[in-house]
């Protein structure tokens, strides 16, 4: 039992000593050791690309795409029957074809006789005519007559009733006399009949050659119908039928496009057309064809993006419907010579169911604080400070692009914008500026471009 507690003590001693060999080390180091320095606090300051705020004459634009489509269509629809006895040889599919050229004929030998029969109907029926008004003549004439003898028939009838009574002459002299009298009577009255009919039977004929000469009229239009002439120059764009071929009225014959002008409704979202009419009463209004042009100032370009190739256009109307999916709205505009200035590979023509794009422009809006659309936070700005230090600012906003806003009110000209990603935005926080020029001279760009 003693040896084992002298093991034991001694155990206890190998784990204090390096304990308090630790600790003598311990204080020695303390005491020895300096005193550590407090270094001064330093702001770091935040880098951030700016731009001084520019104040411009805006000029409003929207853009919209849309499908070209000619501005007028020839149907040759067949408007009588028969049969095709001629075509234009080059009246193929593609084919551009001048103002004036005959497309096809039907043939007319029908309608050619039907007008002979008519006219030969309508020279008789003006015979009758003529024969009426010389019968008119001829009865008053003769009624002329008759009356003359009808009344040397009465004087002489009284004369023989005042005889008769003297009895210088027979009872029956005077009946002779006055079956006499009657007959000639009853001549005038006939004459007066047949003289009233006249004008009757005039207007009978009147009418029939009325009737005729409208069915002449018709006949001549349907043999002017078996002509078919292009009435513009044109693109052929669909052929259906071949000479020989029977058409009857309705049959689509063929279909040309004109060249000279061109039409491409782009839809664009109302929101965006509201800053191209800046007039704030517009119910007193007249509108006019030349509304847009001159009194609003509507320019209008058409482009082709695959190949950067546009055309001058002239805004004509407002589509009638709004979709109200899309909230959009049909802008009609039309290009003057689509087909001029092509060159094959090069710069296409503006030809049908090409897709576009197409910009309108109104008239500039003078003194506008615009700034990048990126710049804007919801309904706040990031500004420096005189002191270089971040400023976070409420603004309202007027005319929204898809590159630019146009401030209403909160900025001024020549403030200094931040337009690069600030994050966190800490107000009050240092910055050190890099002015972004590049920037600054496409927004100045963008908001001032007019067409030339």
């Amino acid at each position: 039992m003693a040896i084992n507690l002298i093991e034991l003590q001694k155990k206890r001693w190998l784990l204090v000593v390096p304990i308090l060999i630790g600790v003598f080390i311990t204080a020695i180091l303390v005491k020895t050791s300096k005193q550590p320095t407090q270094l001064d606090m330093q702001e770091i300051s935040q880098s951030v690309r700016v731009i001084n705020i520019p104040v411009v004459d805006l000029v409003p634009s929207a853009v919209g795409y849309g499908s070209t489509v000619p501005s007028v269509i020839l149907d040759a629809v067949a408007e009588v029957d028969g049969k095709v006895i001629e075509m234009l040889p080059n009246l193929k599919k593609g084919s551009i074809v001048q103002a004036g050229s005959i497309l096809l004929r039907i043939d007319p030998a029908e309608y050619e006789l039907t007008i002979a029969e008519i006219e030969t109907t309508i020279q008789s029926t003006k015979a009758q005519l003529d024969q009426n008004y010389v019968e008119e003549i001829n009865t008053r004439a003769s009624l002329e007559i008759e009356n003359k003898s009808l009344e040397s028939g009465k004087k002489e009838l009284e004369r023989l009733k005042n005889i008769v009574k003297k009895g210088a002459v027979s009872r029956s002299a005077l009946d002779q006399q006055e079956r006499t009298y009657l007959s000639q009577l009853q001549s005038v009255q006939s004459l007066k009949n047949a003289l009233n009919l006249l004008p009757v039977e005039r207007k009978l004929l009147q009418a029939q050659l009325a009737g005729e000469e409208a069915k002449l009229a018709s006949g001549l239009l349907d043999l002017e119908n078996t002509t078919v002439i292009l009435p513009f120059d044109g693109r052929i764009a669909e052929v259906n039928i071949e000479v020989g071929q029977y058409v009857r009225v309705g049959d689509v014959m063929t279909i040309a496009d004109g060249i000279h002008k061109a039409e491409v409704t782009a839809q664009i979202p109302i929101s965006r057309v509201r800053p191209l009419v800046p007039i704030s009463d517009t119910s007193k209004m007249e509108i006019t064809d030349d509304l847009f042009e001159k009194v609003l100032g509507f320019k209008a370009k058409v482009r082709l993006q695959e190949i950067d190739v546009e055309w001058n256009a002239r805004f004509v109307r407002m589509n009638d419907t709004i979709d109200p999916k899309s909230r959009t709205m049909g802008v009609i505009v039309e290009v003057d010579e689509p087909y001029e200035n092509a060159i094959p590979g090069v710069r296409p023509p503006l030809v049908k169911g090409m897709f576009v794009e197409v910009e309108i422009q109104g008239k500039p809006i003078v003194n506008q604080v615009v700034i990048p659309r990126t710049a804007l936070h919801e309904d706040k700005v990031y500004l420096v400070d005189s002191d270089n230090r971040l400023e976070i600012r409420e603004v309202e906003v007027d005319v929204v692009d898809s590159e630019f806003v146009s401030i209403g009110s909160g900025l001024e000209g020549g403030e200094k914008l931040i337009v690069s990603d600030l994050i966190p935005a800490i107000k009050g926080m240092l910055l050190s500026t890099i002015n972004d020029e590049t920037l600054s001279n496409n927004l100045i760009s963008v908001t001032t471009g007019s067409f030339k």
